[in-house]
């Protein structure tokens, strides 16, 4: 067993574990059970059901050399017949000595802390047993020890069996490594009862960022016991960059282990905390996309489509020249250059050249090639999505029967069939996109390929994309509203974003599901409740990471759609690792929506 833990002190971690393990009776023989606990530095073991002279903490303590354990709780009997309640025993790892590491028992008004020390730095372990029949009274004595101590407000675990449901409550988090919910916990058990109310503003008051469902090692919020999440982990927030993970460490096979109705909790924390070196790096703040999925796109490889590589005709030229915004040209006068300059349009989308263009002094215009290839480009490219139906039946852009008013008054429908029910609500998440940066990389172009666009047509964007004019149009799209290329380019972008949130609750109606409703780059994702919003915005967040988009939280919001009645307080939503709460009620479906639309006039009539 000392060997075991040997090669995990090289790795500069300290191993905590707090398991109800049910009786403490028997255990000693039982070897699986002396094996797990060696696989830690410091165990906190709750209910062992042993009075102070029970033979039971002797044998146990005899097959645990590599520990000084401790009599941290004994156990009380209130009847003469049955067993002991409670009781608790604390084991700390003899080899922390070697690496510098010293413990005392400290008291803060009547609540015993282990208080580990390396020189001046100091880390305050809180194990915590709270019985469910004296729940309110024990837990005063918890809340005037933290408030009335001295124990230092950073340097805080709380671990144990606090027998208090929490449900899915989310705190704001800030990113770090141990963190794989950036947008708040996550439970497998969603009841959360008053105690477990008062935890969390016990945790809120003290600065304790709740550990279970938030981590790598524990994602999905796992159960404790068998139906439910009583055991609890917490530390304090300036602790958390040098938090390395926690899980509830649930057996392969059996539901339970070691003749436990609950599971270990388990804690690594990384030694550097206690030495004063800096903390471990934290990943990019959250908004920040990654761009380690970065697909790069392979030119060598050709793709053709005839639809949209074929040379390009006449009467396509004619057509954008005729339609062009500003002076218009009769047919016949552009008859006597057309075909020079759909030769010179077939020759710049054979060969992209960002400095190619003609002039056309009849007309006295400068006529660019670039431009006129470009909107023949859009114009096929949007026919084809159309036939081929690549774009969503949730996306109202591009289709060529809907608009924003039909966005509009599908999503005022929706609400609407909703409410007719008494006491239902609706909960929708408006998202619009803060910039299209990361757009000018990779991901763009191996979309486009993922989705049949030829080569030809792909390199004659990236080619022209790179050009200022068009490269800023791209960039100011989101700020300006303007861009019929940009308007294109990200609507099939974001054409696998209704399939990535295909398996989110959302709502329904005549038994068909609704999640998400887009126009263009504008989307409304939509639940039935507050629990299936936030998993939408965590998958819509997933979806962001991976393609590296950034919502603008300033111009993004959520409604609740309500027939009166008032919000719960509880129902707060977290939007890149920040909390957030929907809109005023003086806000409505259509002057949210219309006055961006500015037909609200001809909407209402």
């Amino acid at each position: 067993m000392a060997d075991s833990r040997k090669s995990n002190d090289s790795n500069g971690s300290l191993k905590i574990t707090s398991y109800n393990i049910r009786g403490l009776k028997g255990k000693h023989q039982d070897i699986e059970f002396i094996k797990y606990l060696g696989n830690f530095d410091i165990f906190i073991l709750l209910e062992t059901h042993a009075l102070p002279d029970a033979p039971a903490i002797e044998d146990f303590m005899d097959q645990q050399p590599d520990f000084e354990v401790l009599h941290w709780k004994d156990a009380t009997k209130e009847f003469d017949a049955g067993r002991a309640i409670g009781g608790c025993l604390v084991g700390i790892r003899h080899s922390l000595k070697e690496l510098g590491i010293t413990h005392r028992v400290g008291e803060a008004n009547g609540l015993k802390v282990l208080q580990l020390r390396m020189g001046k730095k100091e880390l305050n372990v809180v194990p915590l047993y709270i019985r469910t029949k004296d729940w309110k009274y024990e837990f005063k004595l918890v809340e005037k020890a933290f408030a009335n101590s001295t124990i230092c407000p950073g340097n805080v675990i709380v671990m144990g069996d606090l027998n208090c449901r929490i449900g899915e409550f989310k705190q704001e988090v800030e990113p770090n490594l141990c963190v794989a919910n950036r947008n708040g916990r996550r439970a497998s058990d969603k009841k959360r009862c008053p105690h477990g109310s008062v935890f969390i503003s016990f945790c809120d008051a003290n600065q304790l960022q709740i550990l279970n469902g938030l981590t790598h090692g524990d994602p999905k919020g796992r159960f404790t016991s068998i139906s439910a999440t009583i055991d609890l982990a917490a530390v304090s927030r300036s602790l958390m960059p040098w938090v390395v993970d926690f899980k509830v460490d649930t057996p392969h096979e059996d539901l339970t282990r070691h003749g436990s109705d609950h599971l270990p909790i388990c804690l690594e924390v990384d030694l550097n905390f206690l030495r004063g070196s800096g903390a471990r790096s934290r990943v990019s703040s959250p908004g920040q996309p990654s761009h380690s999925t970065v697909v790069p796109f392979d030119t060598s490889i050709p793709w053709t489509e005839p639809t949209l590589d074929s040379p390009i005709k006449t009467e396509e030229v004619i057509f954008v020249l005729r339609h062009r915004s500003g002076r218009k040209f009769p047919r016949r006068r552009l008859n006597n250059v057309v075909d020079v300059i759909a030769f010179n349009c077939n020759d710049l989308l054979n060969e992209p050249d960002e400095n190619k263009t003609i002039i056309s002094n009849m007309f006295f215009l400068l006529s660019d090639t670039t431009r006129i290839v470009l909107n023949i480009v859009i114009r096929r490219l949007t026919k084809w999505c159309r036939k081929n139906r690549l774009l969503s039946d949730c996306q109202f852009s591009f289709s060529g029967k809907y608009s924003k008013i039909d966005f509009v008054y599908s999503l005022s429908t929706i609400a609407n069939i909703k409410l007719a029910k008494k006491g239902t609500k609706v909960y929708s998440y408006f998202v619009q996109f803060a910039s299209v940066l990361p757009m000018l990389n990779e991901r763009l172009w191996f979309k486009l390929k993922k989705m049949g666009v030829p080569s030809k047509i792909i390199n004659f964007l990236r080619v022209t994309c790179k050009r200022d004019e068009y490269r800023n149009e791209l960039l100011n799209y989101f700020r300006t509203g303007k861009g019929v290329l940009s308007k294109l380019m990200f609507s099939l972008y974001l054409y696998d974003l209704p399939e990535e949130l295909e398996g989110g609750p959302g709502l329904v109606v005549d038994n068909r599901r609704v999640g998400i409703l887009m126009y263009a780059d504008r989307i409304a994702i939509l639940a039935g409740s507050s629990n299936a919003l936030q998993d939408m915005i965590n998958q819509l967040e997933e979806y962001c990471d991976k393609w590296g988009l950034l919502v603008d939280m300033g111009k993004s919001e959520v409604m609740v759609f309500r027939r009166g009645g008032s919000i719960s307080a509880f129902e707060n939503w977290m939007i890149t690792g920040k909390k957030s709460k929907p809109l005023p009620r003086q806000f409505s479906l259509t002057s949210c929506l219309l006055l961006r639309c500015r037909i609200k006039n001809k909407f209402l009539k």
